[in-house]
């Protein structure tokens, strides 16, 4: 293919979480759990501390990290 038409490139980071009875916890890594919401009013962003976040390539990574 021309270099002219792959410029445009994606990147996925996915992240799995519960929030159940008022907790957060991680389910991509069991270990994390109460984790706390947090907010960055300079960039107008929220976000919970320390949630893994993993970048997949392939829908089937995807369906792994989710099974």
């Amino acid at each position: 293919m021309p270099a002219e038409v792959i410029k445009n490139r994606v990147k996925v980071i996915i992240s799995y979480m519960e929030i159940y009875n008022e907790q957060i916890n991680d389910l991509l890594d069991p270990s994390k759990k109460n984790l706390e919401i947090r907010e960055d009013r300079t960039k107008k962003e929220i976000s919970v501390e320390g949630l893994t976040k993993v970048e997949v390539k392939t829908p089937e990574q995807v369906m792994a990290y989710l099974s």
